[in-house]
């Protein structure tokens, strides 16, 4: 079975990894976080983000099982995307930080969403959490803006 795969994998023009069910993950995460937030914050411009790149990522498979984007090109689009969402989904500071080496739930710059219960809405606490959670969807959406740009046409 394992010969079989390897060699499956060392044939392939196009490396065999489609990221369709990965966002389609990424937004499930995003969702749950959203639905913990209630009305303390809206993860809304995240989901939309998350749902214009799963457009743009059908468009790209479709394109590259077409024909219409040469091999080297799909490769490289399928490394980014790769890096990105792992990035999303793993990472809570910048590319160049080094992150903590223990286990995390996904999208842990999303992760003190469950905080808002400690609080009421008149704390200073509250209203922090709230701007630390805007910096992080305005981070996340800017990634993820920025990886639908780099997807080709």
């Amino acid at each position: 079975m394992y010969a079989v795969l390897v060699s499956r994998l060392l044939r392939a023009d196009v490396l065999p990894h489609d990221h369709t069910r990965n966002v389609e993950r990424h937004r499930s995460i995003v969702a749950d976080y959203d639905d913990l937030a209630g009305e303390a914050f809206d993860f809304g411009p995240t989901l939309d983000a998350l749902d214009d790149v799963a457009d743009a990522v059908d468009a790209f498979y479709d394109a590259v099982e077409a024909g219409e984007v040469d091999p080297a090109t799909a490769n490289e689009t399928i490394k980014t995307l790769s890096r990105t969402l792992t990035r999303l989904n793993f990472v809570s500071d910048g590319q160049f930080e080094q992150d903590p080496a223990y286990n995390r739930p996904p999208y842990p710059r999303f992760e003190n969403t469950s905080l808002f219960d400690l609080y009421d809405e008149d704390d200073d606490e509250y209203r922090f959490l709230q701007v630390e959670l805007k910096r992080a969807q305005n981070d996340a959406v800017f990634e993820l803006r920025r990886l639908q740009e780099q997807l080709p046409n």
